[in-house]
């Protein structure tokens, strides 16, 4: 269970401006999940649809050809784009000392890089969607966890995605709470 008394952020998959079956997040998929948070008990004002920037498609034109900010209104939840107006902090203030483990990500980096600061200590509920990638394959909830994460410098990693998508996923030796959890 996560935790009711934090925001919670669900993070919509937007592939492509346009719906096409199994590129995006469905409207129907975030619905279903606001549904399920509202009738568990998560507060309204605790959950928002949260989109990214993507190097070649809007979020924006794509939240409303896929049909996710009708959803999203009539839940009445609110719709945050992490590039606009939402601060980030650099990754060392999330998580200290941890981000010198940093392997791959602080060789792609070397002046390091930032995330979005809302996300600390936020719940963050991935709507991925399930298809192939010319570089990683298939992707998934951590390639859409990559998407939110990092900033829109992200496909700098393409090449050595597959370390970039297991450092994005937290160690819970060194942090039980989550990668960027205080």
């Amino acid at each position: 269970m996560i935790d009711p008394t934090a925001d919670t952020a669900l993070k919509v998959n937007i592939s492509w401006h346009y719906f096409y079956p199994a590129c995006s997040t469905t409207p129907w998929q975030l619905d279903g999940v606001i549904r399920a948070l509202l009738r568990d008990g998560y507060a309204p004002q605790r959950l928002h649809a949260c989109h990214n920037r993507t190097v070649v498609v809007s979020a924006r034109k794509g939240e409303r050809e896929n049909k996710h900010l009708p959803v999203v209104l009539a839940h009445r939840l609110r719709n945050v784009h992490l590039y606009d107006g939402e601060p980030w902090i650099n990754v060392h203030d999330a998580i200290g000392d941890l981000s010198s483990k940093l392997l791959v990500l602080n060789r792609v980096y070397p002046k390091g890089f930032s995330i979005p600061q809302r996300f600390v200590g936020e719940n963050i509920i991935h709507l991925p969607t399930v298809k192939t990638h010319v570089f990683t394959t298939m992707t998934g909830a951590m390639k859409n966890a990559f998407g939110g994460l990092l900033n829109e410098r992200r496909h700098w990693t393409h090449e050595v995605i597959h370390e970039t998508l297991v450092e994005s996923a937290h160690d819970p030796e060194a942090n039980p709470q989550g990668c960027f959890s205080p």
